[in-house]
């Protein structure tokens, strides 16, 4: 299968929001400022290995694999729900779910038959 300009694009998307999360996580491991940042500081820890699991499905979207998207959704939206589960809520994750997964189904779910 053929990747085309706005494949590229839809990766790159997902990278740079994925790194603008891994920022936000590593700021809110190193920062110890409650008036910052309300999220207990153990939903840091979470967040960033459940980010490495979605970069890593990233990668496998990359190379046309089904598991890829498993790999990059399911993390998602576990860091979603746990979000709201606790009682405080980022609306950049919000944002990166429903963009996310808008571009993903516009882009990926018409040639989800050529997958591996």
């Amino acid at each position: 299968m053929k990747r085309d300009e706005y494949f590229n694009y839809l990766i790159v998307f997902l990278l740079i929001a994925c790194a603008n999360s891994y920022y936000r996580e590593i700021k809110g491991i190193l920062i110890d400022d409650n008036h910052l940042y309300t999220l207990p500081r153990w939903y840091y820890y979470i967040a960033l290995v459940l980010n490495t699991i979605s970069v890593f499905g990233v990668y496998k979207i990359y190379h046309f694999k089904k598991i890829g998207l498993y790999l990059f959704f399911i993390p998602v939206l576990i860091d979603f729900f746990v979000q709201l589960l606790s009682g405080t809520f980022n609306t950049a994750s919000l944002f990166f779910v429903f963009l996310s997964f808008t571009l993903v189904i516009v882009k990926i779910y018409p040639k989800w038959n050529d997958y591996d």
